[in-house]
């Protein structure tokens, strides 16, 4: 969407730490380096890109549901 995002260092968030724009913090985030993280990537004017096929827009989600039920209601019409 456009927005900086900053996610904890912890299970499946790690992924998405190499995309454009996404900023990685320790868990639990200690309060001063989370404050300190927020001032640098306001401060640099950071300039998300363009994300890879791990991050999914709510409509390709939707879309992506939509074949797994069209292909189940194939097979069970078999």
């Amino acid at each position: 969407m456009g927005v900086a995002c900053i996610a904890t260092k912890t299970t499946a968030l790690t992924e998405f730490l190499n995309e454009p724009g996404c900023f990685g913090i320790s868990y639990p985030p200690d309060p001063s380096a989370l404050a300190e993280l927020i001032v640098r990537v306001h401060r640099s004017n950071v300039r998300t890109g363009l994300l890879s096929d791990k991050i999914r827009t709510w409509d390709r989600i939707a879309r992506d549901y939509e074949c797994i039920y069209e292909n189940c209601l194939d097979v069970r019409q078999i």
